[in-house]
């Protein structure tokens, strides 16, 4: 994300936030209520799909706001520190699944889990999921595309 966009996502969030931060007259019910109206309306929210913003997000932000000493750029979105890293599974799965997955190529994705499985390379309390192993593998372009003699 640019820097101009950043700012324009900044000015965003201090638009909603900012009749809720700078009213000291407010009680702790005209508060909620106007905090419930904020939740219950859709948005045009820059830069996303989503049209709603919850009640913890909107806190979130004053929290964050309050702390910066009013400084909108504390309202600028953050880049996550572990994108494209799995939140999921640990790193030796991973590195299994893409192993398998190239030693199977043809395989469907159940049978390479149940392979998985069989093989214990799973840990104990590990729940792989066939979303989480596709949106990896596909992620590698170990995936074919739909209708390529790949079911799964």
């Amino acid at each position: 994300m640019t820097e101009e966009q950043k700012k324009q996502v900044g000015a965003f969030r201090f638009g909603v936030i900012h009749d809720l931060m700078n009213r000291l007259d407010m009680d702790r019910g005209e508060q909620e209520r106007l905090l419930r109206e904020k939740c219950s309306r859709r948005w045009s929210i820059p830069y996303s799909r989503k049209t709603r913003i919850a009640h913890t997000t909107i806190l979130r932000w004053m929290k964050r706001y309050r702390d910066s000493g009013e400084r909108i750029e504390s309202l600028y979105p953050t880049e996550r520190s572990d994108r494209g890293k799995s939140r999921a599974l640990d790193e030796e799965t991973v590195l299994s699944l893409i192993n398998l997955r190239r030693e199977f190529p043809r395989m469907t994705l159940a049978g390479i889990i149940g392979k998985m499985h069989e093989r214990k390379l799973v840990g104990a309390g590990v729940s792989l999921t066939a979303s989480t192993a596709r949106r990896i593998l596909h992620g590698k372009g170990l995936m074919k595309p739909e209708g390529e003699g790949q079911c799964c």
